[in-house]
């Protein structure tokens, strides 16, 4: 598979994951979204919180790979762009947030998991996020809500790295 998935398109709101999986021994490619019969797979080479906004993407894959990106997101004008790109900023005001452990973190991460939902982006970015809840969840003893959060961050992992993944197996 690695012969091929190399060669899959980036795209800063892919409609696929790739992975390296131990227990096959090979690079894995999961679904993220329904997929059309001809329809292009496209993975993201940057994501989670480098994913930011249209000009940090163009400059960071710029300069790390070498292309400008023209993808459906990158092509936004207008009030989707706007749209967009107030999206991207509120995640990445996030990430400075989480890394102090607020005593609001479980709506954070609500609204996280919210607005990777309307901007249709792959809630494995979320992971952090979500395993912050959830280990907030089991310092105050609330073991019931991190099972919860467990069960949303599985229910990503499973979606975007597979069943046959080691990390979805234990």
């Amino acid at each position: 598979v690695f012969a091929y998935a190399c060669r899959i398109n980036h795209a800063c709101h892919p409609s696929c994951h790739i992975t390296w999986s131990s227990a096959l021994g090979c690079i894995t490619v999961h679904a993220l979204q329904d997929i059309a019969a001809g329809e292009e797979l496209t993975v993201a080479y940057v994501g989670g919180d480098t994913l930011g906004t249209r000009a940090s993407r163009q400059s960071l894959l710029s300069g790390k790979y070498g292309f400008t990106c023209r993808c459906e997101t990158c092509s936004l004008s207008g009030a989707a762009l706007k749209a967009s790109e107030a999206v991207q900023t509120r995640l990445a005001s996030f990430h400075a947030q989480l890394l102090k452990w607020p005593p609001e973190l479980l709506a954070l991460v609500d609204e996280v998991l919210a607005l990777h939902l309307k901007d249709d982006m792959p809630l494995i970015w979320a992971k952090s996020p979500i395993f912050a809840a959830l280990l907030q969840c089991r310092k105050v003893g609330d073991f019931q809500g991190a099972a919860e959060w467990a069960r949303r961050g599985a229910s990503c992992a499973r979606l975007a790295l597979g069943s046959d993944s080691a990390v979805t197996l234990k």
